[in-house]
C-alpha cells in the first residue's frame, strides 16, 4: 500500500510540472537586475503568449507596459500566427508598439511555432532588433535605424572620412546636411583596408550620424598615422594602397548570463560580439569572430577579454554587460586613390 501512495505520489508531481512547463508563460522566468534596466522607458511592448497570465512583477518597468498578443488586434494576431513578419512589423508601427516579449515554452509553440521559428536565436530581421536574449524569452525593438541614405548623403560620409584621413581639418557638424545631423544615438565604424588587407577599424558612438562619423575619423586618422611610417614607402606611398569603408555597428541584443553557456547559439556569421564595462566598450568585428571548425564565438570573447587583462569568468561580473551586433553599411569600400586629395590641399577644411 505504501509503495502504491508513493508511486501515485510521485506521478502527481510529474503530472504537475509537466502542466507547469505546458500552461506557463513567463513562470519561474524572472528578470535580473542586469536585465531589468534595459527594459525601461521603452513604451508599449507586445507580449507574446499563448496564456492569458499576468505580467510578472519582475518585468514591470518604469516608462513600459505591455499589451497581451491575445488582445491583439486581429490583423496582429494573424500576423503572429503565420509569422508574416512584414504585417507584423507593419501592424505595430501602425498601433504604437515599440517591440515585442517573445516566450519560448511549449505553450507558445503550439501556437506560435512559426514565429518561434522565424525569430530564430540566430536570425537578423531587418524590421526588428534583439533587445534581451535568454533562455525562454527574447526581447525585440522594433529597428529605428531603417532609414534610407541617398547616394550625395553617403559620398559625403566617405569623403569626410577619406579627406581627414589624409590630415585635413575636421568640418564643423553644423557643415553636415541635416540628415546627418539628425539626433539618434547610433555607434558608426570606419574600416580601413591596406592591400586588401582589413587593419584598421575604430567607431564612435555619438548623438548624430555626423558626429559619430568625426570621433570615429579622428580615431582612425590617429591610428593609421602611427601604423602608416613603418609601411613601404611610408605614409605618403601607402596611402595609394589604402580603401575605406563607413558603416553601423548596431546593436542586436544584450545577452543574459543564464545564456553564456549557449553563446555559440546566438551568434551567426552575421553578428559580431562584444562587452560594456563602465562607460567603455570592446567587441570582435563578424569578419573576425571564430566559428567551427576554427573555433567558437565563446573563444573569440574569451580572448578579447584576456586582451583586456580580464578573466573570462568576468562576464558574470555586475557590471559587465555582453551584447551581439550586426553591421550596417553606410557606403561602399572604395579605395582613396579614388579622389585627388593634392598636398596643397591638405590644411584645407574636408567638407561633406
Amino acid at each position: 500500500m505504501k509503495t502504491v501512495i508513493v508511486l501515485a505520489l510521485a506521478l502527481l508531481g510529474l503530472a504537475i510540472g509537466i502542466w507547469r512547463v505546458f500552461v506557463s508563460n513567463a513562470a519561474g522566468i524572472a528578470l535580473d537586475a542586469s536585465m531589468r534596466m534595459h527594459l525601461r522607458d521603452r513604451g508599449t511592448l507586445l507580449w507574446v503568449d499563448s496564456n492569458e497570465a499576468p505580467v510578472y512583477a519582475s518585468w514591470q518597468q518604469s516608462g513600459t507596459t505591455y499589451a497581451h498578443s491575445l488582445g491583439a488586434p486581429s490583423v496582429i494576431r494573424t500576423a503572429l500566427e503565420n509569422a508574416s513578419l512584414d504585417a507584423l512589423t507593419r501592424s505595430m508601427r501602425q498601433r504604437g508598439y515599440e517591440g515585442l516579449v517573445l516566450f519560448d515554452s511549449v505553450a507558445t509553440r503550439s501556437r506560435y511555432g512559426k514565429l518561434l521559428r522565424a525569430l530564430g536565436p540566430l536570425t537578423v530581421v531587418p524590421q526588428l532588433r534583439g533587445l534581451l536574449l535568454a533562455p525562454g524569452y527574447r526581447v525585440y525593438l522594433a529597428d529605428k535605424l531603417t532609414f534610407e541614405l541617398d547616394e550625395k548623403h553617403r559620398d559625403a560620409l566617405w569623403v569626410v572620412a577619406a579627406a581627414m584621413l589624409q590630415g585635413m581639418t575636421p568640418p564643423q557638424p553644423a557643415s553636415f546636411p541635416a540628415m546627418l545631423r539628425e539626433a539618434r544615438s547610433v555607434e558608426v565604424a570606419i574600416k580601413l583596408w591596406y592591400r586588401d588587407r582589413l587593419q584598421i577599424w575604430r567607431s564612435s558612438r555619438g548623438g548624430s550620424i555626423a558626429d559619430a562619423l568625426l570621433k570615429a575619423s579622428t580615431e582612425l586618422t590617429k591610428r593609421w598615422q602611427e601604423k602608416a611610417v613603418l609601411l613601404e614607402g611610408g605614409k605618403e606611398q601607402a596611402i595609394n594602397a589604402v580603401a575605406l569603408q563607413v558603416l553601423l555597428l548596431v546593436h542586436d541584443g544584450w545577452i543574459a548570463e543564464q545564456h553564456f553557456d549557449g553563446l555559440n547559439h546566438l551568434i551567426s556569421s552575421q553578428h559580431g560580439i562584444g562587452y560594456e564595462r563602465g562607460g567603455s566598450w570592446r567587441y570582435v568585428l563578424p569578419s573576425r569572430v571564430m566559428h567551427p571548425p576554427k573555433g567558437t564565438p565563446a573563444q573569440s570573447l574569451k580572448t578579447l577579454m584576456q586582451a583586456q587583462g580580464l578573466s573570462f569568468d568576468d562576464r558574470f561580473r555586475s557590471d559587465m554587460r555582453v551584447y551581439r551586433f550586426i553591421e550596417k553599411p553606410l557606403t561602399q569600400r572604395r579605395a582613396v586613390r579614388e579622389f585627388d586629395f593634392s598636398f596643397t590641399n591638405r590644411r584645407s577644411q574636408a567638407k561633406p
